[in-house]
């Protein structure tokens, strides 16, 4: 089971600019996601690719 779907127990709070708000919710809309979960699952593949970079 991956981590974006597994019991959800923590929490992340983010204050943004209403036109970066504006563009999440516009890319999670073209991929069928919430907001949150596209912005969970696109850290999580970046800091993936990251980690195994270092």
């Amino acid at each position: 089971m991956s981590v974006a779907t597994d019991t959800k127990q923590e929490r992340i709070n983010l204050r943004l600019k209403h036109s970066a708000k504006m563009a999440l919710e516009r890319a999670a809309s073209f991929e069928g996601k919430t907001v949150s979960n596209f912005i969970l699952t696109s850290a999580l593949a970046h800091a993936e690719k990251n980690h195994s970079c270092a």
